[in-house]
């Protein structure tokens, strides 16, 4: 999976909505998808695909305050994420210094790929107990950004919003204005996306 992939495919949706059907519609049908995937990393705040390979982001990091003890960690909260979702991490440099490697990185919450539905990691730390802190200002990370699978809730309300849009217009729109119209007159669908909102919503506190 690419980080611009859709929630589902068109496989998927014909086995959902039209097992019958042949695929001569995919082409269309994933355009359909990857519009209404768009859609919901806007109205969710997070995106659930995941990099196909390591990318390179840059994220500014606060002082650390010299009177606390505990390492820096370098977070994605509620107050302003600075990190996106990770699946996995390489490297963490700051300026000229020498990369913090995998070995020497912890990745938290520690159990998180381990849950029913596996969720990402939302913070870097330095191992326990290196005793290393994070300097402040820009960090260099290597990473996989993004969920380690698109969690099913969210693959199914990508296939039946996809459908009812289908359904319910003369032509599926692609535009994202024009798509959230559309969502927004028909009950069924917005019934689906406040489902979503409240299984998975990121809330930032400005």
């Amino acid at each position: 999976m690419a980080i611009a992939d859709p929630y589902a495919t068109a496989e998927e949706y014909r086995a959902v909505i039209s097992p019958d059907r042949d695929d001569g519609d995919d082409a269309l049908i994933t355009t359909d998808l990857v519009a209404i995937s768009r859609y919901l990393d806007g109205k969710l705040g997070e995106f659930f695909s995941r990099d196909a390979a390591d990318v390179t982001i840059v994220v500014d990091v606060a002082c650390p305050d010299w009177r606390r003890p505990a390492p820096l960690a370098i977070h994605a909260g509620n107050t302003r994420p600075s990190l996106p979702p990770l699946v996995s991490v390489t490297s963490v440099a700051f300026g000229t210094a020498t990369p913090l490697l995998t070995a020497g990185l912890e990745l938290w919450p520690t159990g998180a790929p381990l849950q029913p539905e596996p969720e990402p990691y939302r913070e870097i730390r330095p191992a326990y107990p290196s005793g290393t802190a994070f300097g402040g200002g820009r960090a260099t990370i290597v990473c996989q950004r993004g969920w380690p699978q698109v969690p099913a809730a969210i693959n199914a309300g990508t296939i039946q919003l996809a459908a009812l849009l289908r359904l319910e217009t003369p032509r599926a729109t692609r535009r994202i204005p024009e798509l959230g119209e559309a969502i927004e007159t028909s009950p069924s669908a917005i019934a689906i996306v406040y489902r979503l909102v409240e299984m998975y919503k990121t809330w930032w506190i400005a």
